[in-house]
């Protein structure tokens, strides 16, 4: 695959979300280690009796047990044993490694535990926090310090004749291979170093920085031999991380060579991402992308895209004679709703809520939803809302609907959030939107659900949400002061396009990199308040105000002109399978 000039490390607000299921899974294998005595390196003495542990945790959570483990590792050879009689009780000791490894109190007082740290001279926490919060917040940080000045090393791994010292625990803890490798009971598996055969050095020297650290450098020239080397050692997480890289890099001169790469490593939904890509970029003669027979195949099998504008009327946008054509109104019932939205997922539009048209008065927020087909050019009602909301914001992610904040019947700002399942028609609360909005919007970027709004402090809030993890993160950045109400986001792949104020400025983020990049003023274009709608379709950011079609095309980086929209008015663009 063809060089970079630069390489890009997975940093930014993201990054520690990553971080944090990451360590989740880790913190698990470590407090097993320890309840199984296994791979344990030192033993800790109280009078009589003994206890075996690693010094790798004792060392990060105590600066007792560092001063001890580093003062006798000065005279020579490998610290095995240590004796804290003159600190703690026998019970003491235990309550101390319970919490140390599992932040377990149980059995022991707060204030207990307070005072065995206090002796231990160790971090304590007075509320009951995860254990992998732990092990986040103080251990995980000294591991990776532990490892770069190569302190209270256990185990040398040895790769292509570059030696890489760390803690069998670490590993273990985060690497299957490592896991069974050092629990195996073989005698290799207890030697002092040991030699990997069949990756390369490099390769081993990025994911072992991933794992100390969960930061992740690739580049397109080097992102192979990552895999490679990820798929021995069995670390799904750079997997993932190389198959988000390649999705955010792909064009149609590289996207046969990541094909491949998605049938070498079993990679079904990177896959179809590239297919749809290809598909997207109305690609005419697509036998000279290098795509194998059962791509071609599958290729032909996936629906088209199609542009729909969605209010009381609905419109199909055909690109070839760059046309707006009706295919659709809203039954009669909902032609007597306003304050509803919509959104699309699959070949289907919902539109869900609002209130009834009542002149002079505020009518009553509602809870109907419909569904319409494009592919059948047919409507039917689905399952109602829990909570009536009028004036709310909807997305489709991942064979979901969602359904955000917006307004009851009163006017009160609603915090709720709701997301609707196609197959199983119901819908079903998520986590509550943490902040009052005055004015938002939303899209879905990278699996994430994304709000950017005005807070009634009238600050700028990004936010998203990780269904993996029902919870809304604040994403942290410092909003550019240029930012003005209102702001409408788009995304598209690993980036997010702000269209800011009334006017057509427009601002990109990289959610991967925290990146702010200023793009273009949309001219020839005057957007008039109300009437103006962004989504995004294919690689093309369409733009539509009551008197023209704009369209920026993201790769190319240009504005081009289409079809004038028929009708004035307030619509939502969806993009939408079709067959």
């Amino acid at each position: 695959m063809a060089a970079k000039e630069s390489s890009e490390t997975f940093s930014g607000p993201l990054q520690k979300q990553r971080k944090v299921k990451f360590l989740q899974t880790m913190q698990p294998v470590l407090s097993r280690l320890y309840q199984e005595d296994s791979l344990t390196d030192v033993e800790v003495r109280v009078g009589a009796d003994t206890v075996q542990a690693h010094s790798v945790v004792l060392a990060a959570i105590s600066n007792v047990f560092y001063n001890k483990l580093s003062a006798k590792s000065k005279t020579g050879g490998r610290v095995t044993s240590l004796d804290v009689t003159d600190r703690v009780s026998k019970k003491e000791l235990d309550a101390f490694l319970d919490y140390a490894y599992d932040t377990e109190r149980s059995g022991h007082t707060t204030a207990n535990i307070e005072n065995i740290c206090k002796k231990l001279n160790a971090k304590f926490d007075p509320e009951e926090v995860p254990s992998s919060k732990m092990l986040q917040e103080v251990l995980y940080p000294n591991f990776y310090i532990f490892q770069t000045f190569q302190r209270f090393c256990d185990v040398a791994v040895c790769v292509e004749g570059k030696t890489f010292f760390s803690h069998r625990a670490v590993l273990a803890c985060s690497c299957p291979y490592f896991y069974s490798f050092f629990t195996c009971g073989l005698q290799d598996s207890r030697d002092d170093m040991i030699t990997l055969q069949g990756i390369s050095s490099e390769s081993f020297a990025k994911i072992l920085h991933f794992i100390y650290t969960t930061e992740l450098e690739l580049c397109l020239e080097t992102v192979q031999d990552v895999m490679v080397t990820a798929n021995f050692l069995q670390v799904p997480e750079v997997l993932d991380m190389c198959a988000e890289f390649l999705y955010c890099e792909v064009n149609l001169e590289n996207c046969g060579e990541i094909l491949g790469l998605c049938e070498d490593f079993n990679l079904a939904d990177l896959r179809l991402k590239i297919l749809e890509f290809v598909r997207d970029c109305r690609v005419e003669d697509v036998e000279n992308l290098g795509l194998s027979s059962q791509d071609l195949a599958l290729l032909k099998t996936l629906p088209k895209r199609r542009l729909v504008a969605a209010a009381y009327d609905f419109y199909l946008y055909t690109e070839g004679t760059r046309t707006w054509t009706m295919i659709t109104s809203l039954p009669e019932g909902p032609r007597s709703q306003e304050a509803f939205t919509s959104a699309s997922l699959g070949n289907c539009v919902y539109v869900v809520g609002g209130k009834q048209y009542q002149p002079y008065t505020v009518g009553p927020a509602l809870s109907k939803a419909q569904v319409y087909n494009l592919k059948t050019n047919t409507w039917r009602d689905i399952a109602s809302l829990h909570q009536e909301r009028k004036y709310h914001y909807m997305v489709g992610l991942n064979g979901w609907v969602y359904a955000m904040g917006g307004m009851d019947s009163k006017s009160q700002c609603l915090h709720s959030v709701e997301r609707y399942n196609p197959t199983g028609d119901y819908w079903e609360f998520v986590d509550y939107l943490p902040l009052d909005f005055t004015m938002c919007s939303v899209t879905t970027c990278m699996g994430y659900v994304f709000v950017m709004g005005a807070t009634t402090e009238n600050q700028h809030k990004l936010l998203y949400y990780d269904p993996e993890c029902d919870t809304w993160i604040d994403f942290g950045l410092k909003i550019p002061e240029c930012f003005e109400i209102p702001v409408t986001i788009v995304g598209y792949r690993e980036r997010l396009y702000f269209f800011v104020g009334y006017g057509a400025d427009m601002m990109m983020l990289n959610i991967r990199t925290g990146r702010w990049t200023h793009i273009s003023t949309c001219t020839p274009c005057v957007c008039i308040a109300g009437g103006t709608r962004y989504g995004v379709h294919g690689n093309v950011l369409f733009h539509i105000d009551r008197s023209m079609t704009l369209g920026y095309d993201v790769e190319e980086e240009r504005w081009n002109r289409f079809g004038k929209f028929p009708k004035v008015g307030t619509f939502q663009l969806h993009s939408v399978l079709k067959g």
